[in-house]
């Protein structure tokens, strides 16, 4: 059944909204890190979604008056969740975390003060630094850090790390909050949350991202990646105003974003008033033709040479090429003919 809310009056600058499910393993480390932030002016909203482990204790062991737990009578999932936090919030601010990512000292305080000096955007991101289970770093997660740029981006794929984000919160309750969806629940929010103001990522490491079996982001990889192929499907028809076949694109884009799948010429070809328009869009050189191309030069490596060379005819003809691209596309193009005609 869905959550019915009382929207509360906002009387602190910051809500970190945190919502928990099973989370006991890294949840003490989590909160921690959020009591520990310079920036000390918040409420620390943790909502338990029904956990069965250890995870209210943990809550309750915290003695600081900053944490305020909330109880969902039963497991509602992470959108009504999140929509309940919303609405419960005291804060101008919304800052998301997760329960299982540990949030560096300074992140409040400089997402407060970029927020505060550019009262233009409407949500906010910045890095994170990915780790594992043990807390060992394994890479880097950057994001565009601009409005044109990430607009562009967030037409195809999210470009905003949701355990990162700090969002103004009648913003999000404006446009009607996290859709009832079971992951990839943000990636919808911003693209409405765009239209009301600016977006930006902050250039500076905030952030300990924790990638693990137990992440919801790993367990529902696939359904997370469906997901998104869809949203960013919708927003092109709707509004770029381009007609797409939905299977064509979603073939194309698990290839694109994740190696997954196969996709064909034809395929390619019912594809291209997504190449036709996508060159007009800014910054569509670095983000959408360099990896397109490189989608090509895949496809010609695993012997997919129709479709691979289809889309780098396209590319060219949209896009045109530097020397440097098409030089490696005739010596590829070279190799596999030579081997061909020794066969």
């Amino acid at each position: 059944m869905r959550l019915t809310y009382k929207i509360m009056g906002g009387i602190c600058p910051v809500t970190v909204l945190m919502p928990v499910y099973n989370a006991g393993k890294f949840l003490e480390e989590a909160i921690n890190s959020i009591l520990r932030q310079t920036f000390t002016n918040f409420e620390f909203l943790i909502i338990d979604d029904g956990s069965n482990d250890e995870s209210i204790n943990i809550i309750k062991s915290f003695n600081d008056k900053r944490i305020r737990l909330l109880v969902n009578e039963n497991n509602c999932g992470v959108a009504d969740t999140l929509n309940r936090g919303l609405h419960e919030a005291r804060g101008r601010y919304i800052a998301r975390m997760d329960a299982d990512d540990i949030a560096l000292p300074e992140r409040l305080q400089v997402q407060f003060d970029f927020m505060e000096k550019n009262p233009e955007v409407v949500v906010c991101g910045a890095f994170a630094e990915v780790i594992d289970h043990n807390s060992m770093y394994l890479s880097i997660k950057r994001r565009p850090e601009h409005d044109d740029i990430i607009n562009t981006a967030l037409l195809f794929a999210n470009c905003m790390t949701h355990p990162l984000a700090f969002y103004k919160r009648e913003c999000a309750i404006m446009v009607g909050g996290y859709p009832r969806m079971s992951c990839s629940q943000d990636y919808p929010l911003w693209l409405k949350m765009r239209k009301q103001g600016l977006l930006a990522n902050i250039p500076v490491i905030l952030l300990k991202y924790r990638w693990h079996c137990e992440n919801i982001s790993q367990k529902n990889q696939y359904v997370q990646w469906e997901n998104s192929a869809d949203t960013s499907y919708n927003v092109l028809c709707e509004e770029a105003k381009i007609d797409l076949p939905h299977g064509e694109y979603k073939k194309f884009w698990l290839f694109w974003q994740h190696q997954l799948g196969s996709i064909y010429a034809t395929d390619i070809k019912r594809l291209e008033p997504l190449w036709q328009m996508s060159s007009q869009l800014p910054h569509s050189i670095e983000l959408l033709a360099k990896p397109w191309l490189n989608v090509a030069l895949k496809l010609i490596e695993q012997g997919n040479i129709k479709a691979g060379l289809c889309l780098q005819k396209y590319i060219k003809r949209y896009w045109g090429f530097d020397s440097g691209w098409e030089a490696k596309i005739i010596s590829l193009k070279h190799g596999i003919f030579n081997a061909e005609n020794k066969t």
